[in-house]
């Protein structure tokens, strides 16, 4: 069931744009900011100079320093000693802060935008992510949520797929050796067995494997987490023609507290 070529590149693009601007947003904002007050101090101090050169007044040494300071880093400060000297430097910072001034402005709904974004994210029940690559995305998705786990029931059928993730393999291994797995199939052992290929796997998993759910056929996986109860299947979507398939994930809040006691008591977690 593959995902056309286009569709997979465009919805890596996306997730990784997604990532990239959410990263950014707030340091990118933080930045701006500080630059901006530095700029505002620099014009100040100018401004300060340019006013006692033009009263013929001591002026205050803190800002007359700042001053100094910068006209050594910018230009060479012995040309700068008129009053119109300091005030075509003022004007050209002056307009450098107005710049900054404006991009904050425009800056500041853009990352409200991603902080609401981040915070609807966050408090979503229901995420559907699409798999672009089978066996890999939907194997990531299953460690990132074992591996923070305090306790993991799976139903699934010949257990295959637990040799083909390293960091998956090593969690369920280190979750069974803890007494916080549980393995359901829905085959018999035999076929269980020749599916993880791998004895010396199956023999330290076993403990935590039964095969009492024959008579139906099911795939999920059940995950405890401090705090948070998830809910994890796998479906596929037709669309357009194209087969896409996804690793839905169902968390508990309010609104899903009484389908999470139905899904407990079904599969008696």
């Amino acid at each position: 069931m593959a995902v056309p070529q286009t569709g997979r590149t465009w919805g890596v693009v996306k997730k990784y744009w997604a990532i990239i601007i959410d990263s950014l947003a707030g340091p990118l904002f933080v930045f701006f900011i500080i630059t901006t007050l530095f700029i505002l101090l620099i014009t100040i101090s100018i401004t300060v100079t340019y006013l006692s050169l033009s009263t013929s007044a001591q002026g205050y040494p803190f800002f007359n320093n700042i001053t100094r300071s910068f006209t050594y880093l910018l230009v060479d400060s012995k040309s700068i000693t008129e009053q119109t000297d300091y005030a075509s430097l003022l004007s050209y910072l002056l307009t450098i802060l107005l710049v900054l001034v404006t991009f904050i402005f425009g800056l500041t709904p853009l990352l409200n935008y991603f902080q609401q974004r981040r915070e609807r994210k966050k408090n979503r029940f229901a995420i559907s992510h699409e798999i672009y690559e089978p066996e890999k995305d939907d194997l990531e998705i299953m460690y990132k949520h074992f591996s923070r786990s305090e306790m993991v029931k799976v139903i699934s059928g010949d257990y295959s797929w637990i040799c083909k993730h390293q960091k998956l393999k090593d969690v369920l291994i280190e979750l069974a050796q803890n007494g916080k797995l549980k393995l359901i199939s829905y085959k018999s052992q035999q076929q269980v067995v020749a599916g993880i290929a791998n004895q010396n796997i199956f023999n330290q998993l076993r403990g935590c494997f039964s095969f009492e759910n024959q008579d139906r056929i099911l795939k999920c996986s059940y995950v405890t987490r401090p705090g948070l109860d998830i809910f994890l299947y796998r479906y596929t979507d037709y669309r357009g023609g194209d087969i896409c398939d996804y690793v839905f994930e169902l968390r508990e809040n309010q609104q899903t507290k009484y389908l999470f006691q139905v899904l407990e008591h079904i599969l008696n977690v």
